[in-house]
């Protein structure tokens, strides 16, 4: 009989569990880290992450299972950054059975995920691990072609100069070498022009949709709180001219 495998609970926590979490690690759109990721309201963020099960005899001192890769970080086709488990259970002990990693990636590699950000989407594309089709950024879909295309791939290098490694010149469709990206290497040049491509494409994808689904009652209610709003700040404007105009009449 296996023995038994425990989830450890956090620190104070109330109520079922909810997940583990760590400290995330993410990187701006010019392919430098991002030190300590802040939520709208300004706060440190945690990351949740694929709860994993843990091993030992005593439940004070319990360990995380050794040898399990309970997920992977992908970059999906939406444009998320996200950890897909690769396991069906925390529990899973290593050496069970896999068939769920390999469900994923056939899905991953289906829809077009890419491991984040330790691979290169031009070289999954060159060894047939991914699909070329599914690609969306120019850069990874071959060799620039017209003069257009030739300015572009130059203009881009330069503005990647000091902060992504580009891989040297004509580096449009050219896979990344191994070693100079991945873990604290940071994302690849090609990974984070795909990742800014799909996110500009579900960003353009999703206001279409909230424009066609408004009806004209809600277009006339915006365009109400607009001319209020505008008249507000006229106002505001016209009260701090007062104001100091009725400060310098009592200076005088």
């Amino acid at each position: 009989m296996p023995a038994v495998h425990w989830i450890k609970l956090g620190k104070g926590q109330v109520g079922p569990y909810s997940g583990a979490f760590r400290k995330p690690r993410d990187w701006n759109d010019d392919g430098s880290l991002k030190e300590s990721p802040r939520d709208r309201r300004g706060q440190l963020v945690r990351e949740r992450v694929p709860a994993i099960g843990h091993e030992g005899s005593d439940i004070r001192h319990m360990t995380p299972l050794r040898g399990v890769k309970r997920f992977s970080d992908y970059l999906r086709d939406d444009g998320h950054t996200v950890p897909i488990a690769m396991t069906n259970a925390a529990a899973h002990v290593p050496d069970e059975d896999t068939s769920y990693q390999r469900d994923r990636v056939a899905k991953g590699k289906y829809f077009g995920w890419i491991e984040w950000p330790n691979r290169c989407p031009c070289a999954l594309a060159a060894v047939d691990e991914l699909r070329p089709e599914v690609l969306l950024a120019r850069c990874n879909k071959g060799p620039a072609v017209t003069d257009a295309e030739k300015a572009a791939e130059s203009a881009e290098a330069a503005a990647w100069k000091g902060v992504a490694k580009v891989p040297g010149p004509n580096w449009w469709g050219k896979p990344c070498q191994p070693g100079t990206f991945g873990g604290q290497h940071g994302p690849c040049i090609h990974i984070i022009a795909e990742r800014t491509e799909r996110r500009r494409i579900r960003a353009d994808e999703t206001a279409a949709r909230e424009l066609k689904a408004k009806t004209p009652e809600v277009i006339a209610s915006e365009k109400q709180t607009e001319a209020l709003q505008g008249l507000a700040e006229k106002q505001a404007k016209l009260s701090e001219a007062l104001a100091a105009n009725a400060t310098k009449g009592d200076k005088r």
